[in-house]
């Protein structure tokens, strides 16, 4: 499998052949793929935060982490809704390792400001988990959570607290039931109610 001898004709294609070759080790082959994908295009919309996950994670695995932040950006820039940005953030969140590099304030703070912005009240979650005080953090969070009316974002913010509140699961997004699951099992475990951890436990 030679990315210049194949010439993927959707994105569909585009992105399987990718990751054919990323699961086989071909870095730089799945990067050819890639290399004319162009998360604006309305044809990459539906994949585009597939195509972001897998673009930023091989720029990653070649130690082009500012290319792969780069990529993550791009996505948020794009995001059309909430939940977008919410897995384009936790992305980001991990590729930063709690570094903060140059222009991440200003470009986060462009996001919270923008009145038109989708994912505006979640950059505004992340702007305290990506650059808020430790000092000031988890109150910040705290007061989030509390003055959030969007479920998904009151559990994220929740569950960043030191001991986080019991909470229903829910209508949520399957990583955010699966976290949430295993904070109350681990509370109810801690509390000595092993049958409620069990039930928590055996969802994941």
């Amino acid at each position: 499998l030679v990315a210049s001898a194949i010439q993927p004709t959707s994105p569909d294609e585009t992105l399987r052949l990718a990751q054919i070759a990323a699961a086989a080790g071909r870095t730089q082959e799945a990067l050819t793929f890639l290399q004319n994908a162009d998360p604006a295009d309305a044809a990459w919309a539906p994949l585009r935060l597939s195509l972001t996950r897998l673009r930023s994670a091989l720029l990653w695995q070649r130690g082009d982490r500012k290319g792969a932040v780069a990529t993550v950006s791009a996505l948020l820039d794009l995001a059309t809704s909430p939940e977008e940005a919410r897995q384009g953030f936790l992305l980001l969140e991990t590729l930063l390792e709690g570094e903060r590099p140059a222009g991440l304030a200003e470009r986060v703070k462009t996001w919270v400001d923008s009145p038109t912005y989708p994912g505006k009240e979640t950059a505004r979650l992340f702007q305290i988990v990506l650059l808020g005080e430790t000092a000031t953090r988890e109150t910040d969070l705290s007061a989030f959570a509390a003055d959030t009316t969007d479920p998904a974002l009151k559990v994220e913010a929740a569950l960043r607290l030191t001991d986080p509140p019991a909470l229903a699961a829910g209508d949520l997004a399957s990583d955010l039931r699966e976290r949430l699951d295993f904070s109350n099992g681990s509370r109810a475990y801690l509390a000595g109610a092993f049958a409620e951890a069990a039930r928590h436990f055996t969802t994941l």
